[in-house]
Parts: C-alpha cells; sequence; structure tokens
C-alpha cells in the first residue's frame, strides 16, 4: 500500500507538470494578476494560455519522451538510468526555453511573476542535466523544489487568507521525495541535490528578472 501511494504521488506530481501546477496555483492565489475576482473567473476567461502552458511544459516533452521510447532510445519512459536522461532534458529544455522567449515577448495571458517561474524552471533543468553527466539527480525533487520556492515567492502577492496552501505546497514537495527514496529510485544524497536545484533555478530566475 506505502510503495502504490508512493507510485501514485511520483506520477500525479511529475517533473512534468510542476509548471502547470504553478500557473494553477498562482491563479488561485492572485486570481486578480488573472484578470479574475476568484479562482474559477480567472481559469474560465484563461482557458487558451492554460492549454498553451499544458502544451509546451507537459504534453510536448512527454510526447517527446514517448517517441523515444517507441524508438528504443530509452529502455523505460520512466528512465531509471542516468544515460536515459539526456535526450528527455534536452527535449524538455528546448520546449521551455522556448516558451520562456515567446513569455519574455509578452504574449497575452501570463503575468510576469509566472514568466520568472518558467525561467527559473529552464535554469534548473539545465542544471539538472548537467549535474546528469556525474551523477542521477531526482528530477521529482527538482521539481517540487521548485514549486516550494516559486509558493514562497508568490506570499507578497497573496489574496488567500488562508495559509494552509502554503504549508499544503511545502508538505507535498516533502511527500514527493519521500516516495522516490521508499521506491528506492534515488538515493537521499539525489533527492537532496534535486531541491537544491529547485531552489537555485527559481532564486536564479528572481534575481535575473526581479
Amino acid at each position: 500500500m506505502i510503495r502504490f501511494c508512493a507510485h501514485l504521488l511520483s506520477w500525479i506530481f511529475h517533473p512534468l507538470a510542476v509548471l502547470v501546477y504553478a500557473y494553477l496555483l498562482m491563479m488561485y492565489t492572485n486570481p486578480f494578476a488573472f484578470g479574475g475576482h476568484d479562482f474559477s473567473a480567472a481559469l474560465g476567461s484563461n482557458v487558451l494560455p492554460f492549454v498553451r502552458v499544458c502544451q509546451m511544459t507537459f504534453l510536448f516533452p512527454g510526447f517527446a519522451v514517448l517517441m523515444m521510447r517507441f524508438l528504443g532510445m530509452v529502455d523505460s519512459i520512466e528512465l531509471k538510468s542516468r544515460e536515459e536522461r539526456y535526450g528527455p532534458y534536452i527535449a524538455a529544455g528546448i520546449c521551455y526555453l522556448w516558451f520562456f522567449i515567446n513569455l519574455n515577448w509578452g504574449i497575452e495571458g501570463y503575468p510576469p511573476l509566472y514568466t520568472r517561474f518558467v525561467l527559473g524552471g529552464t535554469i534548473a533543468l539545465f542544471l539538472a542535466f548537467f549535474l546528469n553527466i556525474f551523477d542521477k539527480v531526482s528530477a521529482h525533487a527538482v521539481g517540487m523544489g521548485g514549486l516550494a520556492c516559486m509558493a514562497f515567492f508568490l506570499i507578497p502577492h497573496n489574496y488567500v487568507v488562508s495559509p494552509f496552501w502554503l504549508a499544503g505546497v511545502f508538505l507535498v514537495a516533502g511527500a514527493v521525495g519521500t516516495a522516490r527514496l521508499i521506491l528506492e529510485a534515488h538515493t537521499l544524497d539525489q533527492v537532496f541535490w534535486g531541491y537544491v536545484i529547485g531552489v537555485c533555478g527559481q532564486t536564479l530566475a528572481n534575481v535575473v528578472l526581479g
């Protein structure tokens, strides 16, 4: 049962889904930045931008990984070995970088703070690619460390009265890292450095675009 829950957490909070969750989290905490008075109104008026986020940060990189699996370039979509991760990292990096460039050009539907988050995710991805040359780093921890850092940067822009959303993000970030350890997909060091990379990516982006 514990391993099943660990697998479930790993799939729900897949690294490629982090920027999708970040968009929704930002919309939940600050719907006014998206032109709505609450979350549902903001999402209803930003369907196309939300779909674009899903395409560029989740669907396109995910499709690239599936194609690599179909062509025999990787043994599993779980990318268990360090060597298997080079191609997927490059594919995701191209999608993330292209998305950031378009956001920086000012396409509609995205607050400047979200552009910062996308840059942070891109930086973290390339840092993970570089460190992957020497050791396998937990991509899940990279993503969740970045999401926790994003949540921290959202505090000054927060319009939600309850503080539990922030505690929830940090709790989920810790739970996902624990799940990777339970599944023995990574060592403690690999999870730790994943968190560090995620936080560093978002911090650097905040310094550059802040």
